[in-house]
C-alpha cells in the first residue's frame, strides 16, 4: 500500500461514526452466558437425582439449540480478563453458522452444528478453510453439562463428568490444560486437575466401606495416567499410586505389587511411590487381616532414603519413625486391632450382598 493510499484509508476511517447504530435495534438478541448458567443451575437445583438433573438440563439446551439463529446478536465480552482465546471460542460456532447462511442454508441451527461436529472429525466450509474442529462450542449441550457437573459439590456429579470426558476426549489430548481448552472449561474456571483429585479422594473414602467405589477409583486412576502421558511426573506418579492402592484394598495384591514396582522404576525419586507401597504391609486392612510385614515396609522406606535425589525425604523418614515406634510398642496396634477386624468383616458382608 502506497503512502497516499494509506493516508486515504485513514481519512475514510476518520469519517466513521459509532457502530452502535448497527446494534441498537429491536431485532438484536442479547446473549448472556451468565444468565444461562443461572437458569441451568436453577433447573438442576430443583431435582435431587443427578441423572434426572442432567436429563432436564440437556433437554433445555436441546430445545434452545433447535431455535432459529437470530440475524444479529450481542455478546458480553471481557477481553482483558479472559483474553483472545475466550473470544475465539465464543465466535467460532457463529462463524460456521454464518457461512451456512451465506451459502443459502438459513435454517441451520446450533443443533445442526452439534450434530455435524459429532458426525465428522472436522467441518469444512469450502474456501473459508477449516473453521471448527472436533472442539465443542460453548453452546453445545456437552460443554454445558460439563460446566454444570464440575461446578457441583456432589462427587456423583464429578463421576458423571469424568464419564463424559472419558467418552469424548480424543487420543491427541495428553494434558489437563489441553482438555480444558478443548471443552472451553478454562472459560468457566473448571479445573480438570482439581476435579480429578477431589473425585479420587471421595471415591477412596466411599471405597473404605464399599469396594465397588474402590474399583471405580482404580479405573479412573488408570485412565488418567495412561491417557495424559504428557502430564507432570507428580500427577502421573500420584494416579499410578492411587490405582495400586485401590487394587491392594480390593485384594489384588499381586497386581498392586507389580504396579508399585513399575511406579518406583518409572519415577525413582517420587517418594510417595515407596511410602504407599510400604504402607500396605503394616497399615492396610490386609496387614490386620493377615499379619504386618514390618521388614518389607522398612526395606521400601530405606530404599527411598538411599536415593540421593529422593523428593519429600522428610515424609519418608517420618513414616519409618512411625513404623519403628509401632514395632517397639505392639500394644498400640493391639488397641485398634479389634476395631479394624470388625470393619473388615462389615465390608466383606456388605460386598458379598451387593
Amino acid at each position: 500500500m502506497t503512502v497516499s493510499n494509506r493516508l486515504l484509508s485513514m481519512a475514510e476511517a476518520a469519517t466513521l461514526t459509532s457502530l452502535d447504530q448497527y446494534f441498537d435495534r429491536a431485532d438484536v438478541v442479547v446473549k448472556d452466558p451468565v444468565s444461562l448458567l443461572r437458569t441451568l443451575e436453577d433447573l438442576a437445583s430443583r431435582l435431587p437425582d443427578a441423572h434426572e438433573r442432567l436429563a432436564v438440563v440437556a433437554q433445555y439446551m436441546e430445545d434452545k439449540a433447535k431455535q432459529p439463529v437470530p440475524a444479529m446478536e450481542r455478546f458480553p465480552l471481557d477481553y482483558d480478563d479472559e483474553g483472545i482465546r475466550a473470544v475465539e471460542a465464543l465466535l467460532a460456532p457463529h462463524k460456521v453458522i454464518a457461512m451456512h447462511y451465506w451459502q443459502g442454508n438459513t435454517s441451520y441451527t446450533y443443533q445442526d452444528l452439534v450434530r455435524d461436529m459429532l458426525r465428522h472429525d472436522d467441518i469444512s466450509m469450502g474456501d473459508s478453510g477449516r473453521l471448527l474442529t472436533t472442539e465443542p462450542s460453548g453452546d453445545a449441550p456437552l460443554t454445558t453439562q460439563l460446566w454444570t457437573l464440575m461446578r457441583s459439590e456432589a462427587y456423583e456429579d464429578w463421576l458423571y463428568a469424568w464419564e463424559l470426558l472419558r467418552n469424548h476426549t480424543p487420543d491427541h489430548i495428553t494434558t489437563f490444560d489441553a482438555l480444558e481448552t478443548l471443552f472451553h472449561l478454562d472459560v468457566q474456571d473448571c479445573s480438570v486437575n482439581n476435579m480429578l483429585y477431589d473425585l479420587d479422594m471421595a471415591l477412596h473414602n466411599a471405597g473404605i466401606d464399599d469396594l465397588r467405589w474402590m474399583a471405580q477409583r482404580a479405573e479412573i486412576a488408570r485412565w488418567v495416567y495412561t491417557h495424559f502421558a504428557a502430564e507432570s511426573a507428580l500427577n502421573l506418579g500420584n494416579f499410578r499410586g492411587y490405582e495400586a492402592e485401590s487394587l491392594w484394598e480390593m485384594g489384588q495384591k499381586e497386581r498392586a505389587e507389580a504396579l508399585f514396582q513399575a511406579l518406583t522404576e518409572t519415577f525413582p525419586t517420587f517418594a510417595w511411590g515407596y511410602i504407599w507401597w510400604g504402607d500396605q504391609y503394616w497399615m492396610s486392612d490386609w496387614s490386620y487381616e493377615y499379619a504386618p510385614n514390618y521388614d518389607r515396609a522398612e526395606s521400601l522406606y530405606r530404599q527411598a532414603l538411599a536415593h540421593p535425589d529422593i523428593e519429600d525425604r522428610g515424609d519418608v523418614q517420618d513414616r519409618l519413625d512411625d513404623l519403628q515406634d509401632e514395632r517397639a510398642h505392639p500394644e498400640k496396634r493391639e488397641r485398634i486391632q479389634q476395631t479394624r477386624f470388625q470393619h473388615i468383616q462389615r465390608r466383606k458382608s456388605r460386598n458379598e450382598t451387593t
